[in-house]
């Protein structure tokens, strides 16, 4: 993990997200699909999983192998009101939380990137994994959001990132 590859990876992303949170605010409701999460639903869900999993790692260096449970996507969309959240505070949230993300695989000795932590639906869960994790997740939502702000309709068969 020191060999700068992760992080290097995790800066990418996160510069590429800035882009897109500070995009046209009329391009905010525009969706990749119909019925599907518009750009604003989007880039919130990628600040909060941004927190959700600063905590995973967190409890992985921490206090290895504890577990860490699934979350309501969904449900989160309409009960913490994505249609309302401000995109400055949740650009600045997904970046200071990337940015904290970075500076811990900087500074965490090798070993603990062997870590895991309990999931209760995808089982063990080491470090790497969760790394690797968002630089896709992040990736593949951009992805969705590009679609979104050129009009094109985007499913997985045409996704370009790909698990």
């Amino acid at each position: 993990m020191k060999d700068g590859s992760i992080q290097q990876k995790l800066a990418q992303s996160r510069d590429a997200a800035i882009g897109e949170f500070n995009g046209p605010q009329s391009d905010w409701a525009k969706s990749y699909a119909p019925g599907k999460w518009t750009t604003r639903q989007i880039l919130v869900h990628m600040a909060d999983v941004e927190l959700v999993h600063l905590w995973r790692l967190s409890r992985a260096w921490a206090e290895p192998g504890s577990p860490v449970y699934a979350f309501d996507h969904e449900g989160w969309v309409t009960a913490l009101r994505y249609n309302e959240r401000p995109l400055d505070v949740c650009r600045d949230m997904f970046v200071g939380i990337r940015n904290q993300i970075i500076w811990y695989v900087e500074t965490q000795p090798e070993s603990s990137f062997e870590n895991t932590v309990n999931h209760s639906e995808a089982g063990t869960v080491p470090v790497t994994r969760i790394l690797n994790y968002l630089v896709y997740h992040t990736e593949h939502h951009l992805e969705q959001v590009r679609f979104a702000r050129e009009g094109k309709i985007w499913t997985p068969e045409v996704a370009v990132v790909k698990p």
